[in-house]
Formats: structure tokens, C-alpha cells, sequence
């Protein structure tokens, strides 16, 4: 095995985790939890360049929602804007034996540019879907509603629309 230098985008991954990783260790927008790490994945995509960084559970059947962050980088990998993607941290045991299998969960959204399903969201349903079972998720805030499904399909609608379907289908008034 022989040692090489990093290729140019190698060298931009890096260069940009890196400077998240600062970033994490001294902004205080950053909360870390017992039981927890953080997550941090690099994105490049057409010269724009983002840091996601998720809260990841250290514990067996917990799924973490919020306390998520994206930290966006400009074209000297400067760190250009940090902002959280949720207001909090959720934690949803699965397959726990007092409460007994859970078969979907639901969050809210209340940050105003958050208001839809977020990659974050995505990412997490999409890496436990096979250790939950779950067949479909929610998040809901006052603008829209997101329904994912275990097919990765997933729908967004308008709040109001979903609360008149759910009325219809559940026979609330």
C-alpha cells in the first residue's frame, strides 16, 4: 500500500469538514447531548458547498430528529452561514418492549424556513427504515405537511389540505 496525496475534490471535502469541525467546537448554536455524537457530512454540488451535521444516537433503539444544522461555506471554504434545522431535539425510542413496536412517528416544524420535510429528515428515515419497520413518517408545521413513506416516496402538501383529508377520512368535524 502506497500513500497519496488527496485529489482536488478530496482536498475540498476535507478542507470544508474541517472547518466545520472548528466551527462546531466554538459556535454556541452547536448543543451536544448525553448519549449522542455529531454526524457531519460534506456536500459539493455546482460549486456550492455545505456541511449537514446531525445528531446521531449512541444508545441501541433510539432515532434522533433535530439538532440538526447546516453550515454553508463560500468559494475560499470560509464558513459563509450556520443555522439550525430544528428547534430541538427529538428522540423516538423503537422496539421497546414496554410500549411495543412502533409502526410510524411524527415531528413538527416551527422554524419559518423550515417548514417542509428536511434532507436531515430524509437521511435519518432513510438509514433506521430498516431497524424502525416504520411504513410512513410525518412532519408538520403551519404551512405544510410532508408524509414519507418506506418506498422513499415522499409527499408535501399544504397543512390545511392534510387537516381536511384527515377530517374527512377520520370523520371529525
Amino acid at each position: 500500500m502506497k500513500e497519496r496525496d488527496f485529489t482536488p475534490t478530496e482536498t475540498e471535502y476535507f478542507t470544508i469538514r474541517q472547518n466545520a469541525l472548528a466551527r462546531i467546537r466554538t459556535d454556541t448554536i452547536f448543543k451536544s447531548y448525553k448519549n449522542t455524537s455529531f454526524n457531519i457530512v460534506p456536500l459539493i454540488k455546482k460549486n456550492v458547498k455545505k456541511v449537514y451535521v446531525l445528531t446521531g444516537p449512541s444508545v441501541d433503539n433510539v432515532v434522533i430528529f433535530g439538532n440538526d444544522y447546516l453550515i454553508t461555506f463560500n468559494n475560499k471554504n470560509e464558513v459563509k452561514n450556520v443555522e439550525k434545522l430544528h428547534n430541538s431535539m427529538i428522540a423516538q425510542n423503537i422496539n421497546d418492549e414496554k410500549i411495543g413496536k412502533t409502526i410510524s412517528g411524527v415531528h413538527s416544524h416551527v422554524i419559518e424556513k423550515w417548514q417542509m420535510i428536511t434532507p436531515t429528515d430524509i437521511c435519518t428515515l432513510m438509514l433506521y427504515q430498516n431497524l424502525t419497520g416504520w411504513g410512513s413518517y410525518i412532519t408538520i408545521s403551519k404551512k405544510f405537511t410532508s408524509i414519507w413513506n418506506s418506498n422513499n416516496n415522499t409527499v408535501i402538501m399544504k397543512t390545511e389540505d392534510y387537516k381536511k383529508n384527515d377530517r374527512k377520512y377520520s370523520g371529525k368535524k
